[in-house]
């Protein structure tokens, strides 16, 4: 009944004529609203006796005609009333609480709430006070739970983002952990910590806002985790679905929920998309997006109040698990990777000091002695620089281009003693301190000339450098005689095999090497992350 009148709380007032509604059913607006019920309290009934009071909406609560419990500042006008507590529990003294039939009266006003709910929001208990504490406690304890879980997991993937800061996909399942336990805060926050009615809309649009975040940041993560066709219109579709109930949904939790129907089940069929290309991981990845959208399925009313907080940990346990399945295979394949690394790199020691090489370039040597000497110190010279700079860098995964350009420039310099021509490399746009895996660049410059290289008195081997979004691109070019064989072997020998290797290493598959002839030239792309 609206209006106002203190007789209204006693239990011998007259009734009769007040509508009756269903709770959910009351209105919430417009100056004071009074609300009677009749209860029949057991004798069983363990004491103290409490009265549970959750709505948007300042109160008064009255138990038999005497006042047991005040939120706020009831007001027939917004100016007059103060907001009060959205849920509160009042004790009811030991002498009002006896068995039998009581009236339970709510003074009530509600003008702050900011919004037009399609419910009024409330809730009356009348009950043990252990029984309605541990009710108005709700899901905090399983939140809570959950919450040092997920905690715990957006941790992990944010200190291994840290330590390698190219796997963005670590990054995202940080920000996807970080941005779950804000929702979980969110969620729990009423009755964790209660606050002022004419709060309520600002919690709701926070859980709007990250369960928001949360349908985009998953969709994210799972393209990057998962690459493969079709990933805009999956982002495109998960932004839709998650932003067009948010302005066609008037209620919050349906604009939540329908958020989900869209991007859980898209999330799924992309998961079991790579789980078909078997793409490692892909299939924990499906099992906790299958497991979050069976919880919605059976229980949608329930979902956002309970299943969700369980959902959200298994979704994350899932993926951490896909993670660390991938973790485990790129180890083995990196430990593989430097275990053929350390072979061909003794295989390519061994045919730096192969007999023939040695004879030949001994060979040469004694006759620079007798015919010109001063061209045998240089090539004295560029063999021990060639030694040393080959024994100092080849334990290494990555060198600085300047020690890799002076090895290519010291056997360009023996063999251009020993084959009596002028052999020499010209570059463009190298950037000193570049990292590169040893001897790839020395590689190319000694297939150039052992295999096809120009006859000519001069030759000129051309390296240049240039520069792509997050690429750097390296292009070697090698003139050769027309009809002679390219300076690649038609069967990839230890060279090319090496080179491979040490790119795998270091770069991971990162990485791509083009070689093929270019009119008069053997040309060779090597296309490297800006980042190593």
């Amino acid at each position: 009944m609206r209006g106002d009148s203190t007789a209204w709380s006693r239990p011998d007032f007259d009734d009769s004529a007040w509508p009756t509604v269903a709770l959910e059913d009351v209105p919430g607006t417009g100056g004071i609203l009074w609300l009677r019920t009749r209860i029949d309290l057991p004798g069983t009934t363990r004491k103290p006796v409490d009265v549970f009071f959750s709505a948007l909406a300042s109160h008064e609560i009255w138990w038999d005609g005497e006042l047991v419990g005040r939120g706020g500042v009831v007001g027939s006008t917004p100016a007059a009333e103060v907001p009060g507590p959205v849920q509160a529990l009042y004790a009811v003294p030991d002498r009002l609480a006896s068995p039998g039939m009581h009236v339970v009266a709510v003074r009530s006003s509600a003008g702050h709430r900011h919004f037009r709910p399609t419910v009024g929001y409330w809730t009356v208990a009348v009950g043990p006070y252990a029984d309605l504490e541990r009710a108005a406690r709700g899901t905090v304890t399983g939140a809570l739970m959950s919450l040092s879980a997920i905690v715990l997991a957006a941790l992990f993937a944010f200190l291994t983002w840290l330590l390698d800061r190219r796997e963005k996909s670590f990054l995202l399942l940080a920000i996807l952990g970080v941005v779950s336990a804000g929702l979980l805060l969110a969620e729990a926050y009423r009755p964790l910590f209660g606050y002022a009615y004419d709060r309520h809309l600002i919690r709701l649009a926070a859980i709007t806002v990250l369960s928001w975040l949360l349908d985009v940041t998953l969709v994210l993560y799972l393209v990057r985790r998962f690459p493969m066709r079709g990933s805009r219109w999956l982002i495109g579709a998960a932004l839709a679905g998650a932003t067009v109930p948010i302005f066609a949904v008037r209620f919050f939790d349906g604009k939540v929920l329908a958020g989900y129907f869209v991007v859980f089940p898209a999330a799924l069929v992309w998961t079991l998309r790579a789980a078909r290309r078997r793409l490692l991981g892909s299939g924990f990845a499906a099992a906790g997006i299958g497991a979050a959208l069976a919880a919605l399925l059976v229980d949608p009313g329930d979902f956002l109040d309970r299943n969700l907080f369980l959902s959200i940990d298994v979704l994350l346990l899932c993926l951490l698990a896909s993670r660390a399945l991938q973790y485990r295979a790129e180890r083995r394949q990196r430990e593989t990777a430097e275990l053929r690394s350390a072979r061909l790199e003794l295989e390519l020691l061994k045919k730096r000091f192969q007999p023939h090489f040695l004879m030949n370039t001994l060979t040469a040597l004694s006759e620079w002695i007798e015919e010109d000497p001063a061209i045998a110190s240089r090539m004295i010279l560029a063999l021990s620089e060639e030694l040393r700079l080959l024994g100092t860098i080849s334990d290494r995964t990555l060198v600085r281009m300047e020690d890799e350009i002076a090895l290519c420039r010291s056997h360009l310099e023996i063999m251009s003693c020993r084959k009596g021509r002028r052999l020499t490399l010209e570059t463009t746009g190298l950037d000193p301190a570049a990292p590169i895996p040893p001897a790839v660049l020395h590689t190319l410059v000694e297939n150039a000339i052992t295999h096809g290289a120009s006859r000519e008195p001069e030759v000129v081997l051309r390296l240049r450098r240039g520069t792509e979004p997050g690429r750097v691109r390296y292009v070697f070019e090698a003139p050769f005689e027309p009809g002679a064989a390219a300076p690649g072997p038609p069967v990839e020998g230890t060279g090319l095999r090496y080179v491979r290797a040490r790119l795998e290493e270091s770069f991971g598959d990162r990485w791509s090497l083009e070689s093929g002839a270019a009119g008069a030239v053997w040309r060779t792309e090597i296309v490297v992350p800006a980042e190593p």
